[in-house]
C-alpha cells in the first residue's frame, strides 16, 4: 500500500529513531474522545488522508499571503484556516495597523495596553481572514547579541506572563485564536536556532516555562514549540515540557504547533503532544501516514488525539458553525478585503497610545522638553523617515499615510519651532558607478547570467522602468567591486516590488530571500517576502525614499578590488527592477561634517540613531552613528539622542550628550509620539524591559568567564547562571550596568511613602504604599515590587536555587500634578514557592524575606519584610 502523499522537495529525512520511544507505548490506544460529541463524530468521519491533511502546513500558489494555511475538508464542511504573525500587528500583504513592537508594549508596563494591542491585532486578523494570530511571544530575552529583542516582552518571567495573558484576552475577545510562543528555551531568547540548551529543571519550571502558564489560565487556544533542544531533546518532542508540564501541570487543552520547520521527528513528536507540524510537511505527511497505516507501528489514536485537539479549537471559536473567515467558506482560497474605516481609526489611536507611553527617557540634563521657540536640527535617517521596525518582518507594514517622519511631525506640532535637517548617516546611497565595477577580464562593469542560459555585459547594476529585466527569469551578476580607499562602505541592493493587490506568485514557495549580494563572501539577503498578492519593502527598517525594498549592510573594505556577486529572482510575473547603491567613506565623512555644521548653528541638535535586531555588530548602533553622535555632541552640548533599537546597545557618547530618549520600534504613529514626547505634550513614562549591560564582556551571556552560555561545545549552551538570570545575575554578581531593568526618567517627580505589609490569608500578603506626583507636570510612574530569597534557605533547602531578587508586582499609575494614590500589590503563595521535581510540586519556602518597592531593579524606595 502506498501513501497518497508526496514529501516536499526540501523535506529532511525522518530522524525519529534518534529519539525512539518504547514500541509498546507507540502502539497504545491513548484517549482522544471528549464530551464534545460534534468533534468526536467529525474525527470518526474523516478518512486517514483527511486526518493527515489537517495536521500539517500546506504550501501551494494562492495560500501564501499569510504565515500558515491548513486546507479545508469540503465534504464535511470543515473550512480552510489561515494563520498570521502578529507580535506587532497583522503580518500580511494588505494594510493593517503597525502596532509598536512587543518590546515597546512591555516598556509601557501596562497590562491595559497589552490587552488593547491584542484586541487591535485580533480584530484585524479576523477581518483579514486569519483565524489564528501567532502572538504573543513570551520567550525570556536572554542574549543582547542574537536575542531578536523586538519580538518579545522582557527578560522577566512574571512580567512576560502578566502582559502575555492580557494580550491573549485581547486577541481572543475578538474571536481570533491567540498563540503562546515559543516554548523552549533557546540559548538567546530568539525563536531561531536549534542549539541545545542545558538547563536545570527547577530553572526551566520557574523561569523559562512559567510565563506560559498565565496565558493558559487566560484560555489561550494554541501554543508553539521552538527550534531549540532542551537538555538534548528537541522542544517539539519534549515529553516533560509538552505532556507533563503544559498538558498536565498547566492543564492546556488547546492545539500545540511547531515553529516553522521546527519539528524534528514523526512518532516522538506526536506522542509527546505536538499536534501541528507547521512550515513544512516533512514528518506529518507521508511519514506519519506510513507509520500508522502502512507499517502499523504507531497507534492511530495519537493522530485522532491531535486532530481532535485541532478541531476542538475550530469548534470553540465558531469555525465549524459559520463564525470564521468568510462565514467559514470551504473554498481553497480566502479573499481578504480592506479593513473598515472605524477599525483603522481604532488601530491608529491604540498605536499612538502605546508609542507615546513606551518612550523611555534615559538621560535628561534639562534640555527636554524642548522650548517651543527654539531652533532644532533633526539629524539621522530615522528622523527623516519613520522606521518600519526591525528588518525581520513578523510585523504589519502599517498604513503609509500615517507614517509621518519625526522631522515633519515636529514641524506640524509647533509652527514657531525652527526645524532644519541633515541625513548625517545615509542608509541608501547612490548608484555604484561603472568605474567601481570590473569584470574578471578587466572591463568596467559586471557579467550578468540568467536562468535562460544567456550572458550579458552590464556597465552598472541599474534596471528600472523601461530598462527593467524580463519577468520570470533568475539573474546573477559577478565581477569585482573597486574600493577607492580604506574604510566602511554602506552597500545596498534595492528592488521594487509590486504593490498589494498584485498577482499570485507562481514561482516556488519561499518567504525568505529572493535577492542577495555578496562581497568577499559576506552575504546580505533580502528577507521575508510574502508570496501572493504583492509584497512590501520589509527587508530593512527603512525602505528607500522612493519606496523600494532594500537589503543593506556596512562592510570595511581596503582600497582595491573585492569579489562581488549579486542574485535576484523576478516574482509575480512582473519585470525585475533592481539597482546596487553605496555610500563611500569619503561621502560618509562629508555627510557627518554637514550634520555637525548644522548642529553647531542651532539651539538643540536631535540625532536619530538606530540598530538592526539582531544588530550588525552586537550591542552597537549601525556603523557611523556613534561617530555622528560624538561629533555632534562635541559641537553642541545640548545634543539630544533618539534611539530606535531593540537589543541593548552601548553608548560610548552618553556622558557627552544632554538627553537620550529610547523609542524602540514605535509603529506607524511613532512620528507623532516622538514629537509629543520631545515637546512635552506627553510626559515620558516608559521603563526599560531589559537590562543594558555596561560592556560586551560584562554582559551575562557574552562574558568571557562563561564562554559556553550561548554557543558552547557541541552546539550546547549552558545556562550556568541558573535561577539568577538577566537583572538577577547583575545583582547577584555585583556587576555594573549601563541601565537596569525597569529604568526610566520623567519630566516630573514622584514621592513614595506610607509603606505597609499585611498578611491577608495564610501565607499571602498585600504590600501597599502611597505614590504622589510632586512635580510640576502630570505624568505616569511605574512602581515595581521585588522580593528577596528566604533567610536560611541554603541550610533548610540544600540544592534548591533562590533568586536574589524577583519582580512580584508592577503597575502603570497616572497622576495629575500634586495628586496621590494608594497602590497595593498582592503576593501569592506561588510567588513564595519553589519547584520540586521529585514530586512535581510547588513548595512554599519558609523563612523571612525582604520585600521592597523600587523604580527599577536596582533601586529601593521603600522596604520591609514578610515571614513564612
Amino acid at each position: 500500500m502506498r501513501s497518497p502523499f508526496l514529501l516536499a522537495a526540501c523535506a529532511l529525512a525522518d530522524i525519529s529513531t534518534t529519539w525512539a520511544q518504547d514500541v509498546s507505548e507507540a502502539l497504545l490506544e491513548v484517549p482522544w474522545k471528549t464530551n464534545n460529541a460534534k468533534v468526536n463524530h467529525l474525527v470518526i468521519a474523516l478518512t486517514p488522508a483527511e486526518k493527515i491533511s489537517l495536521v500539517h502546513h500546506t504550501l501551494w500558489p494562492g495560500s501564501q499571503n499569510l504565515a500558515g494555511y491548513i486546507k479545508p475538508i469540503q465534504r464535511l464542511g470543515i473550512p480552510a484556516l489561515q494563520m498570521t504573525d502578529g507580535e506587532a500587528g497583522v503580518n500580511g500583504v494588505l494594510n493593517a495597523t503597525a502596532i509598536p513592537s512587543q518590546l515597546n508594549i512591555a516598556a509601557t508596563f501596562s497590562r491595559e495596553l497589552a490587552y488593547i494591542a491584542g484586541a487591535v491585532a485580533g480584530s484585524e486578523a479576523r477581518l483579514l481572514n486569519a483565524s489564528i494570530l501567532l502572538a504573543p511571544r513570551v520567550n525570556i530575552l536572554r542574549d543582547p547579541f542574537e536575542g531578536s529583542f523586538w519580538q518579545g516582552y522582557s527578560e522577566d518571567p512574571y512580567f512576560n506572563g502578566q502582559l502575555g495573558a492580557q494580550a491573549v484576552r485581547g486577541i481572543q475577545d475578538q474571536g481570533t485564536m491567540a498563540n503562546s510562543k515559543q516554548t523552549g528555551p533557546s540559548s538567546t531568547g530568539a525563536s531561531a536556532g536549534d542549539t541545545n540548551s542545558k538547563v536545570d529543571l527547577q530553572v526551566l519550571h520557574e523561569v523559562y516555562w512559567a510565563p506560559h502558564q498565565p496565558l493558559i489560565d487566560a484560555g489561550v487556544a494554541t501554543m508553539m514549540c521552538s527550534y531549540a533542544q532542551i537538555n538534548g531533546v528537541p522542544a517539539c518532542q519534549h515529553d516533560e515540557l509538552l505532556n507533563l508540564t503544559i498538558r498536565g501541570d498547566y492543564n492546556f487543552t488547546g492545539a500545540m504547533m511547531s515553529d516553522w520547520t521546527a519539528a524534528h521527528s514523526t512518532a516522538p513528536s506526536i506522542m509527546a503532544g505536538l499536534d501541528w507540524e507547521m512550515g513544512s510537511d516533512a514528518y506529518y505527511s507521508e511519514p506519519l501516514y506510513d507509520q500508522i497505516y502502512v507499517q502499523r507501528n504507531l497507534s492511530e489514536s495519537y493522530l485522532n488525539r491531535a486532530v481532535h485537539r485541532i478541531l476542538s479549537m475550530y469548534d470553540r471559536f465558531g469555525i465549524l458553525d459559520g463564525n470564521g473567515a468568510e462565514e467559514n467558506s470551504t473554498a481553497l482560497l480566502l479573499a481578504s478585503k480592506d479593513l473598515p474605516q472605524e477599525t483603522v481609526k481604532t488601530g491608529q489611536d491604540a498605536s499612538y497610545d502605546i508609542a507615546v507611553r513606551s518612550g523611555v527617557l534615559l538621560k535628561n540634563e534639562g534640555t527636554l522638553p524642548l522650548g517651543k521657540h527654539l531652533s532644532v536640527a533633526v539629524l539621522g535617517a530615522t528622523g527623516l523617515q519613520l522606521t518600519n521596525g526591525a528588518g525581520f518582518a513578523e510585523r504589519a507594514f502599517g498604513f503609509q499615510n500615517r507614517k509621518v517622519a519625526p522631522v515633519d511631525a515636529l514641524k506640524q506640532a509647533f509652527k514657531d519651532l525652527k526645524v532644519s535637517s541633515a541625513v548625517g548617516v545615509d542608509m541608501h546611497g547612490t548608484l555604484v558607478p561603472r568605474s567601481a565595477l570590473r569584470t574578471v577580464d578587466g572591463k568596467h562593469g559586471l557579467i550578468r547570467n540568467d536562468s535562460m542560459e544567456r550572458t550579458h555585459f552590464d556597465s552598472t547594476l541599474n534596471f528600472q522602468g523601461k530598462n527593467s529585466l524580463p519577468a520570470d527569469v533568475s539573474y546573477t551578476w559577478t565581477g569585482e567591486l573597486i574600493a577607492p580607499m580604506d574604510g566602511y562602505y554602506r552597500l545596498a541592493l534595492q528592488r521594487r516590488f509590486p504593490s498589494p493587490g498584485g498577482p499570485i506568485n507562481s514561482t516556488d514557495y519561499s518567504v525568505f530571500s529572493h535577492d542577495y549580494f555578496s562581497v568577499d563572501e559576506k552575504t546580505v539577503d533580502g528577507y521575508r517576502i510574502l508570496g501572493d498578492g504583492g509584497t512590501r519593502p520589509w527587508s530593512s527598517p527603512l525602505p528607500t525614499t522612493d519606496f523600494w525594498d532594500e537589503a543593506g549592510t556596512d562592510v570595511y573594505l581596503t582600497a582595491g578590488t573585492h569579489n562581488l556577486s549579486v542574485a535576484a529572482t523576478s516574482m509575480f510575473g512582473e519585470p525585475l527592477e533592481i539597482r546596487f547603491h553605496w555610500v563611500t567613506p569619503e561621502q560618509r565623512q562629508k555627510n557627518i561634517k554637514d550634520a555637525v555644521k548644522r548642529a553647531s548653528a542651532v539651539d538643540v541638535p536631535i540625532v536619530f540613531a538606530h540598530a538592526d535586531s539582531p544588530a550588525q555588530v552586537g550591542m552597537q548602533l549601525i556603523e557611523g552613528f556613534d561617530e555622528l553622535i560624538q561629533r555632534v555632541a562635541e559641537a553642541n552640548p545640548k545634543t539630544v539622542v533618539v534611539l530606535h533599537n531593540a537589543d541593548p546597545v552601548l553608548m560610548p557618547w552618553l556622558d557627552k550628550v544632554s538627553a537620550v530618549l529610547w523609542m524602540g520600534h514605535p509603529g506607524q504613529e511613532g512620528g507623532a509620539a516622538i514629537a509629543d514626547l520631545l515637546l512635552g505634550e506627553h510626559n515620558p513614562q516608559g521603563k526599560l524591559p531589559v537590562t543594558y549591560p555596561a560592556s560586551v564582556n560584562s554582559s551575562m551571556t557574552r562574558n568571557p568567564d562563561y564562554p559556553n552560555r550561548v554557543d558552547g561545545q557541541n552546539d550546547t549552551a549552558v545556562f550556568s547562571e541558573g535561577i539568577n538570570t538577566s537583572y538577577r545575575w547583575y545583582l547577584s554578581t555585583n556587576t555594573s550596568v549601563l541601565f537596569p531593568f525597569g529604568f526610566g526618567l520623567s519630566y516630573t517627580t514622584f514621592d513614595y511613602s506610607d509603606f505597609n505589609v499585611i498578611e491577608t490569608t495564610d501565607s499571602t500578603f498585600d504590600v501597599s504604599f502611597t505614590l504622589k506626583n510632586t512635580g510640576s507636570a502630570p505624568g505616569g510612574e511605574v512602581p515595581q515590587l521585588y522580593i528577596g530569597p528566604p533567610s536560611g534557605a541554603a541550610q533548610k533547602y540544600p540544592g534548591v536555587q533562590f533568586a536574589v531578587s524577583s519582580l512580584a508586582g508592577f503597575d502603570s499609575v497616572e497622576l495629575s500634578r500634586g495628586a496621590a494614590r494608594r497602590v497595593t500589590f498582592p503576593i501569592s503563595k506561588r510567588q513564595l514557592s519553589f519547584w520540586r521535581q521529585v514530586d512535581r510540586s510547588w513548595v512554599l519556602a519558609e523563612g523571612t524575606r525582604e520585600v521592597w518597592i523600587g523604580t527599577n531593579a536596582q533601586s529601593v524606595m521603600l522596604k520591609g519584610t514578610i515571614e513564612i
